[in-house]
């Protein structure tokens, strides 16, 4: 059985009772305000039809070729049949901010009930994590956060959706939750210390500087999270020529390597290598040890930088 609120009746009836051209409004003549009628109509038989999916597409069509208020207030109305309430309040708030023209009389009426019961359908998620930083998280692929913070309140359209959380150094986290309509649901994230037996790892160069690690990724200026132990092989092109170094990542060690223009008359690249070494759930005090390469050798350097 099709639910209908009683906006969507009283939408359907006027549509059904008057003409479009008495809907139209002053000036509804060009090409584009036509093509947006016709596309009005066939959307509106749609909805008649239960073909909500086309009805949606055409009245999207619609707005494109012209932007007025009777295509936006049906397709706040489709959308909320669809069981897509927040989709439903993007457009339907549009309308009430002036976007699609002036809306007033028994139309605002008819329009503040709409949003009423739109918003009273929208589910959200009160995502939350400990640890403060930089962080990305997105609901079914949407990016919804990317700021510093602990904490996200995200509107949703109530169903099964996916949240993934992402930082720089951390693995991503995915959580599936199940939101009904009109509730607020919480999702907790925890930005762990890396596992046990994990090691941290961080490359830098000039932000031009493709940097490439075998089984740890690859990025423009910065290379940085944690792996299983083992030796890997980095690379980096620097004006076409390609560089090459293995690096040793110790069980729950820290590597920081960056890589830096020579300052003198080598046409080497410097490669300044600290590892930080200690178990990092004990908090024991890190060892550096330092060298530089040039052409291929290998050269002491003061770890202290001086």
């Amino acid at each position: 059985m099709r639910y209908y609120t009683s906006v969507n009746r009283a939408l359907a009836l006027a549509l059904s009772a008057l003409a479009l051209s008495a809907l139209a409004p002053p000036g509804f003549a060009r090409a584009d305000e036509a093509e947006g009628r016709r596309l009005l109509e066939e959307a509106a038989a749609a909805r008649e039809d239960g073909r909500l999916l086309d009805a949606e597409r055409l009245l999207r069509a619609s707005l494109a070729e012209h932007e007025w208020t009777y295509p936006a207030f049906l397709l706040g109305t489709v959308l909320a049949e669809m069981g897509r309430p927040r989709d439903a309040l993007v457009v339907l708030e549009a309308l009430e901010e002036g976007r699609y023209g002036e809306v007033e009389g028994r139309a605002a009426r008819e329009l503040a009930t709409a949003l009423d019961e739109a918003r009273a359908r929208v589910s959200v998620l009160e995502v939350r994590w400990e640890r403060a930083g930089p962080t990305i998280v997105r609901v079914d692929g949407e990016l919804v956060f990317d700021a510093e913070g602990t904490a996200a309140d995200v509107p949703v359209n109530p169903g099964r959706r996916i949240v993934t959380a992402e930082r720089v150094g951390f693995p991503t986290i995915e959580r599936v939750v199940d939101a009904a309509p009109g509730a607020r649901v919480a999702v907790a994230l925890a930005f762990d210390a890396a596992a046990e037996g994990q090691a941290e790892y961080r490359f830098t160069a000039d932000a031009d500087v493709l940097i490439v690690g075998d089984g740890l990724g690859r990025g423009v200026g910065l290379l940085a999270g944690r792996a299983t132990p083992g030796r890997y092989a980095i690379t980096w092109s620097v004006d076409g020529e390609r560089r090459a170094r293995d690096v040793d990542l110790s069980p729950d060690a820290r590597l920081s390597l960056r890589l830096e223009r020579p300052t003198g008359g080598d046409d080497g690249w410097l490669v300044a290598l600290g590892i930080g070494l200690g178990v990092l759930a004990a908090g024991a005090a890190a060892a550096l040890i330092g060298f530089a390469v040039a052409d291929g050798q290998s050269v002491p350097i003061d770890p202290t930088g001086t």
